[in-house]
């Protein structure tokens, strides 16, 4: 048996096959009081709190939301490997 004249590309295991958010790994402490905060590893000075796991949960997104917007508005471009040809663009964290 011959092999099909146009195979179908093959995925790279890291791949997805369909839309989804891209997962964030978050570490949740219990606290004082029965409350809870959560940290992003790797992100330092990325925390926050909440009374309950949904709201700290929330908070947390908000929060990376927050060091991400920080970490664009201060980063520094390299002038040096500038063309113009270069386009600055927004992407969606979405794997597809």
């Amino acid at each position: 048996m011959s092999a099909p004249s146009n195979p179908k590309p093959r995925r790279h295991s890291s791949e997805k096959s369909i839309r989804e958010p891209v997962k964030l790994r978050v570490v949740i402490h219990p606290a004082e009081g029965g409350r809870y905060w959560a940290e992003v590893p790797g992100f330092p000075g990325c925390v926050s709190e909440g009374d309950t796991l949904e709201e700290v949960r929330s908070n947390i997104r908000d929060a990376f939301g927050g060091v991400l917007w920080v970490m664009q508005a201060d980063a520094e471009l390299h002038p040096e490997d500038a063309t113009p040809d270069d386009r600055d663009e927004a992407i969606d964290l979405i794997w597809s």
